[in-house]
């Protein structure tokens, strides 16, 4: 059977109906790409998706994902106030919130008459611990255990050659240790930075406790008023 239409004369009539079904996937496509962005286009581009389909991907490119974009800068924003958050506790400002005004704080550490600890933070620069050590005026050197060189990620400076071997005087006898720097050391608002540290080099006893020594201690003002020591920073 021969078409008598006009337009496509000769053509039959199965190659007319492929080519009608062929605009018809064309005009359903087109109208499925304006439903996947009817919330990111402008009406203009809106408009575009029922003309011409070169023009419409020529646009499709110029289109800002105005949705996704706040969602990204605000988790972006997110990561940034928890990322300062937590390097301000890794460098040492935290614990309390204190007036700033104030410049000599004044720090009740215990009785001189029983064995004084406070709660201290450690810091190595990408690690911190906290830790009560026993304050020691009679330490010239603070001094930590193996195991809060490990907490710490600073066991390596026990190998040797890294290890700068010092001898130590204890009730015990004479002990090596090594020694090293500790990159912040702080008590409360009391934050001192690279403190002279030892650590034993021989195997640990029950007795080796962590001592607040006076490399930390000398950084600030000692007083001892009435069997009571106090810190001032």
């Amino acid at each position: 059977m021969v078409n008598i239409d006009y337009k496509t004369w000769g053509e039959s009539q199965e190659s007319k109906d492929r080519r009608d079904l062929i605009r018809k996937q064309i005009h359903e496509d087109r109208q499925n790409v304006a439903k996947q962005y009817k919330y990111n286009i402008t009406p203009q581009q809106r408009k575009n998706t029922n003309g011409n389909h070169t023009h419409m991907n020529m646009n499709m490119r110029n289109i800002y994902p105005i949705k996704s974009s706040l969602f990204n800068y605000l988790t972006i924003l997110f990561v940034i106030i928890i990322g300062t958050y937590y390097t301000c506790k890794l460098i040492g400002y935290e614990y309390d919130v204190y007036d700033d005004n104030v410049t000599n704080r004044e720090y009740t550490l215990g009785y001189t008459t029983g064995v004084i600890r406070a709660p201290v933070l450690l810091s190595s620069g990408d690690k911190l611990i906290r830790r009560k050590m026993v304050v020691d005026t009679g330490a010239s050197t603070v001094l930590i255990t193996k195991s809060m060189l490990s907490k710490l990620n600073m066991d390596y400076i026990m190998y040797p050659g890294l290890c700068k071997r010092v001898m130590t005087r204890t009730a015990n006898g004479k002990r090596e240790a090594c020694e090293f720097t500790i990159k912040h050391i702080q008590y409360k608002k009391c934050i001192a930075k690279n403190v002279k540290a030892l650590a034993y080099i021989d195997d640990e006893k029950e007795s080796d406790d962590p001592l607040l020594g006076m490399s930390f201690l000398n950084k600030f003002k000692i007083v001892l008023d009435r069997g009571v020591m106090k810190i001032y920073c």
